[in-house]
């Protein structure tokens, strides 16, 4: 799964991809509404304090470098 989402200068979401979509049904149902993930605060979605530190260094790291970051994240 190559789970995908797009930020903008703001670190708001303003896109997803069809694997954040489906990772969203498979783990909540028919709970997940995929249009409501646009424009919310990226760190404002993560929960534990771990993560958001983790997120935070690979977009200082992205925006440093103006490249795009990818990398593994084990999820369970």
């Amino acid at each position: 799964m190559n789970i995908q989402y797009t930020i903008n200068n703001n670190d708001i979401i303003t896109s997803i991809n069809d694997d954040f979509i489906k990772f969203g049904k498979e783990n909540s149902g028919d709970c997940f509404v995929p249009e409501t993930w646009i424009g919310v605060k990226l760190l404002d979605s993560i929960h534990d304090r771990q993560t958001q530190l983790l997120h935070t260094l690979l977009l200082q790291r992205a925006r440093i470098s103006q490249k795009t970051i990818t990398y593994r994240y084990r999820c369970d």
